[in-house]
């Protein structure tokens, strides 16, 4: 099951995280766990390259984990976080079994 944790301080989300494997398909053949490799590292790209800040972020693959978190209040920074968030809140009701996502507030 991949576990995605978004932190949100009232609507804007200041990071995500998802961690472990889906068990869709053994590894290599797990569409599950590339959609939301794909989102996220996506993510970095958006954030680093065309919205042109540092998101602190963490990729560890033996794990499986990626973590992105933004400091900076930024709009289009939210808008990528936003997307991305709504794109593995479809992904976790088109594949349930295998996708769980917790929203925590925090200040």
């Amino acid at each position: 099951m991949i576990k995605i944790l978004v932190l949100k301080n009232n609507q804007n989300i200041h990071g995500l995280q998802a961690s472990g494997h889906s068990g869709y398909a053994p590894a290599g053949q797990d569409i599950v766990c590339s959609a939301v490799s794909t989102l996220m590292q996506a993510l970095i790209v958006g954030l680093t390259d065309v919205v042109k800040i540092k998101p602190k972020f963490e990729i560890d693959e033996d794990a499986p984990n990626i973590t992105v978190r933004v400091e900076e209040n930024n709009k289009d920074a939210q808008i990528l976080m936003q997307t991305t968030y709504l794109a593995l809140k479809q992904l976790s009701r088109e594949y349930s079994k295998f996708i769980k996502i917790k929203e925590m507030q925090h200040d």
